[in-house]
């Protein structure tokens, strides 16, 4: 940019030079026709300056819309590798010390970069909710009930950091509550037919 600029200067320095020595040496008698020149010049100057800083100016919105896809691109991979991480580890509807440690680990490694501190703090305040929990083997309906809202608290927190809305309300929670619970109810009477026979 400065060189273009540069360039620009000196170019209608020497141009104007130019036009003066003609004008004095008389090779043009006609007073207008220089002045005319020197104002296309002027114009065709401020012209190139205005379009250099235009395309300057598209350039770096280029390079930062660019730079916050790859970003958003980063973002949704790794919000989307600790949700499932979340599910794999809530999977037998108990969290192990070292399944604790994992999501903890993987929240410091990926998710705290990418999220604003009053997120990162819900997201820790969640997490430690969850480890009061650890290890208790089975965990009863209330504690189940507890651990999945902490788990629905921090993927809703993560599309709202993504803009993508997702918030879980109170009644889907309470919705998924009963379908959970009698997915578990079901499983449970099978397993005690199972042992029955």
């Amino acid at each position: 940019m400065i060189k273009t600029t540069i360039f620009i200067l000196l170019s209608g320095v020497f141009f104007i030079l130019f036009l003066a020595v003609i004008l004095f040496t008389g090779v043009y008698r006609d007073v207008e026709l220089p002045i005319e020149v020197v104002g296309a010049l002027l114009a065709a100057i401020i012209t190139v300056f205005i379009t250099s800083l235009l395309i300057k100016g598209q350039a770096q919105s280029d390079e930062l819309k660019e730079r916050n896809v790859k970003v958003f691109e980063k973002k949704t991979e790794k919000f989307n590798n600790f949700i499932e991480k979340l599910w794999e580890v809530w999977k037998d509807r108990k969290i192990e010390y070292d399944e604790l440690d994992d999501l903890v680990k993987i929240v410091c490694q990926d998710i705290l970069m990418f999220t604003k501190q009053k997120t990162s703090e819900t997201i820790l305040d969640n997490l430690k909710e969850i480890s009061t929990f650890v290890p208790r083997g089975d965990l009863n309906i209330d504690e189940r009930k507890k651990v999945r809202t902490a788990i629905f608290n921090i993927i809703d927190l993560l599309a709202k950091e993504m803009n993508l809305g997702g918030e879980i309300s109170k009644k889907e929670q309470e919705k998924l509550d009963e379908i959970l619970r009698d997915f578990e109810n079901l499983k449970k009477s099978e397993e005690e037919k199972k042992n029955d026979r």
